[in-house]
């Protein structure tokens, strides 16, 4: 048994919409990896917070001192700003997909602009997990990737489900990979 037999893919090629010459004919898919619903809430908790702020005092304002003309209306201006920041959270997180294949390493990301990040998987000189406190605590993490050529990190797979396991994925494959001068 090879080592892509033994990692299924995370998710089912028909779930994630990938553009139809992204993958060469001899490329397969290892992983196929979205992040973790939490992305929703770190894209939208600033909006949400501003606007139930706003709600409040809003309506601390239209009950004691200051009686504020169509308070009402405010009110759903605030609440239409929250529910439209959610759903672009869940459209963003809806657009971002993490794949890793026999040859290379890819990222989509983007609502409007499309962002495609690919990497022969010989290229990877680093890659670092990252775990602060509260994503312990919820099972999610990041792996950041560092390409031959450069110092700066490269992409990372943010708040990927079960961290733990798709970094040793990720590593063992490659591990395993040919490096230019010929060893693993």
């Amino acid at each position: 048994m090879t080592k892509m037999e033994m990692y299924p893919n995370q998710l089912s090629p028909s779930v994630v919409a990938l553009p139809q010459d992204l993958l060469g004919s001899t490329e397969k898919i290892i992983l196929l990896i979205k992040p973790s619903i939490w992305l929703v809430w770190v894209y939208a908790w600033k909006t949400m917070c501003i606007g139930m702020v706003t709600l409040i005092a809003i309506n601390w304002l239209d009950s004691s001192y200051m009686p504020i003309a169509n308070g009402g209306l405010y009110k759903l201006i605030c609440a239409v700003l929250i529910l439209g920041r959610f759903c672009f959270g869940v459209l963003q997180w809806r657009s971002r997909s993490y794949i890793l294949t026999n040859q290379r390493l890819i990222t989509i990301s983007g609502v409007f602009n499309i962002d495609i990040f690919q990497c022969h998987l010989a290229k990877i000189q680093g890659c670092y997990l990252l775990m602060n406190i509260l994503h312990r605590s919820i099972g999610i993490g990041h792996l950041a990737f560092t390409t031959a050529g450069t110092a700066n990190i490269e992409t990372i797979w943010g708040y990927c489900p079960e961290i733990l396991q798709i970094n040793q994925i990720v590593h063992d494959i490659i591990a395993d990979e040919p490096r230019e001068n010929g060893h693993p």
